[in-house]
């Protein structure tokens, strides 16, 4: 089940990250309290690290819907920062306690993509982390992991560009 769901908001982040911007909010705090839950709080039943992505994932959907520019800072910090900590974590790198370092400039990276460049920021950090959770929830390894997920950032954006320029027809 758990595997579904992931490959769900995976697909649904890839396809649809710019168009849903309040569920992307909430994917990337779902994922982030999940994170913050077992690699940061060290928790270790599902149960618990579930309710705590949760959590966030419904502060972030809040936002999202109801301060607007509040969210698209935090989703732009919080998708950095798990798009990087991904990153890292398939190329062996960031262990211990640099992990932080990681995060953080991932998250500020994030940030700063989501002020200058709101459209492309989203469908890119959007992207990235649909295919990220996909290939994760795959459990792929890490050379083809890293291949599938440059096939399928690429296949998101260019998925929802053309949405977006349809749109605008």
């Amino acid at each position: 089940m758990i595997l579904l769901g992931r490959l769900l908001v995976g697909a649904l982040l890839l396809l649809f990250g710019r168009k849903l911007f309040w569920f992307f909010v909430a994917a990337i705090g779902f994922a982030a309290g999940m994170v913050v839950a077992t690699d940061v709080l060290g928790i270790q039943q599902e149960g618990v690290a579930i309710i705590i992505g949760l959590v966030f994932g419904l502060v972030g959907a809040l936002l999202a819907t109801f301060l607007q520019s509040l969210a698209i800072g935090v989703a732009g910090f919080l998708g950095g920062a798990y798009i990087l900590g991904a990153v890292a974590a398939a190329l062996d790198l960031g262990q211990g306690q640099t992990i932080w370092i990681v995060y953080l400039v991932g998250g500020i990276l994030g940030v700063i993509l989501m002020a200058q460049f709101f459209d492309i920021a989203v469908i890119i950090l959007s992207s990235l982390a649909g295919a990220s959770l996909i290939v994760e929830a795959l459990g792929m390894s890490r050379p083809a992991g890293i291949l599938a997920i440059v096939v399928l950032f690429i296949f998101g954006v260019v998925a929802q560009m053309d949405r977006k320029r349809l749109r605008r027809k």
